[in-house]
């Protein structure tokens, strides 16, 4: 699924806020409960040590070090921990209740988390002649708060990503502002408007720098483009003149009585290859202009009926050779905005494939309709197939097709068909190709739709 650059970057804000907050409460816990062991450690030797210097009152009172001890030896604010009392030589002399389960091994100096009764206590071992202990104290507390730590983070991370998205995006929003400005300027930049430029904002970013070097890049192709449309119709308008005096000098030559026959068919040849380019001369011109936006159509009311059956009479006359069938379905009457030589003109580009392309005894269907405020003209004929990577290309100037490279042309009729179809206000368009008919509509708007 595609979405806008501002959507990605909160989406990409959010996704990132999420690994952050992630990672953080690992970190998080991992340092405080770290802390935390390290402050109850030496809060559990101070303990050790005050009970220390209660064995030693009791030692110096003379009594014996190795007889066991009651709770009312232990100082009351002790008798809460856990807590065990040997002698060197191994004898315990005092165990709290609260370590009663407890495997009775003597730990090894130092700090460890033991498990007492199910429950984890931190527990501290040390030694001072002649008694060895280990005190130590449930890890609940803090434990219960590294819960907390883990469920608070747990809330704040779903919230966080929604602010943190939602504020990118808005941000993002208002970044992109001038980028949709010069989106929409540049989506007006064509042909008919070649001046069009992109806005500059005054923001000394690189949004600024990217719409200054567009638009001097447009600066160029205008430039590049007026050039190849005005040589296009110099070109065009300077082989006009010589091409009509070339042809009306041939043919006053095949008129000509001392013209062997040989010497006739190769004057006839000429002639028809001049009348191949003045053709062409004037399709490039008509191309020219519709590049220039100039390609003006005298557009009014037009019963287009009788153009279209002069178009079928062209189509009979040059279909004779291959024996093609003509077929016509249209109504007695049907008036479109169209300009009378600009129809014609894209009738006989239609109706000349329809009968260069197809088979030897093969059919050719011509129908027309009102659908919908438009004329509908359809083109069919018994043809080849057009692929699917063809059909995207039909339209092309010079694209002939794997179907017409041995079919005499240049490539231009359908292009220019279109572009005469959309100055009136319509279009032209491939509707149907397969192993049966191949179908080209002409579109136009009826003379009443408004």
């Amino acid at each position: 699924m595609r979405f806008p650059i501002k959507v990605k970057v909160g989406l990409y804000a959010a996704l990132v806020s999420v690994v952050a907050l992630a990672l953080m409460p690992v970190i998080m816990s991992v340092f405080i409960y770290h802390r935390q062991l390290v402050e109850l450690d030496t809060e559990l030797k101070d303990d050790a040590t005050e009970i220390f210097t209660a064995l030693a009152e009791r030692a110096d009172q003379g009594e014996d070090p190795r007889r066991p001890l009651v709770r009312d030896n232990i100082p009351e604010s002790l008798r809460k921990r856990c807590l065990r009392i040997w002698n060197q030589d191994g004898s315990e002399i005092y165990r709290s209740k609260n370590w009663s389960d407890f495997e009775p091994r003597n730990l090894q100096p130092g700090n460890e988390t033991i498990v007492i009764k199910g429950v984890n206590c931190r527990v501290v071992t040390t030694s001072m002649n002649p008694f060895a202990l280990s005190v130590g104290t449930r890890l609940g507390t803090i434990e219960g708060m590294q819960k907390d730590l883990r469920f608070a983070f747990g809330v704040a991370l779903p919230v966080v990503a929604l602010i943190v998205g939602a504020g990118v995006f808005l941000m993002a929003r208002h970044a992109f502002r001038p980028i949709a400005k010069m989106t929409a300027a540049a989506e007006r930049i064509s042909a008919v408007r070649p001046k069009e430029r992109l806005p500059v904002p005054e923001s000394r970013d690189e949004i600024e720098r990217l719409s200054r070097v567009l638009n001097e890049s447009f600066d160029r192709l205008e430039k590049a483009y007026s050039a190849s449309e005005r040589f296009s119709s110099a070109a065009s308008h300077q082989f006009k003149t010589p091409l009509t005096i070339l042809r009306g000098e041939l043919s006053e030559l095949r008129s000509c009585d001392y013209l062997q026959p040989a010497e006739r068919e190769t004057v006839e040849s000429l002639l028809q290859e001049t009348r191949r380019l003045t053709t062409l001369c004037e399709d490039l011109l008509l191309l020219a202009q519709a590049d220039a936006g100039r390609l003006d159509v005298n557009a009014e009311p037009l019963d287009i009926i009788p153009k279209i059956y002069g178009a079928i009479d062209d189509i009979e006359v040059l279909g004779m050779d291959a024996n093609l069938t003509v077929e016509s379905k249209l109504p007695a009457e049907l008036i479109a905005k169209a300009d009378a030589r600009g129809l014609g003109v894209v009738l006989q580009n239609l109706g000349d494939n329809a009968v260069k392309y197809n088979r030897p005894s093969g059919k050719i269907r011509v129908t027309a309709r009102a659908e919908n405020g438009r004329a509908i003209i359809a083109v069919a004929s018994t043809g080849p197939c057009i692929t699917t990577q063809d059909s995207e290309r039909i339209f092309e100037r010079f694209n002939r097709g794997k179907t017409g490279e041995n079919i005499k042309g240049h490539g231009l009729g359908l292009s220019i068909a279109r572009e005469l179809a959309r100055a009136h206000g319509g279009d032209l368009r491939l509707a149907r190709s397969d192993a049966e008919w191949t179908e080209f509509e002409l579109i136009l708007p009826l003379a009443d739709a408004k």
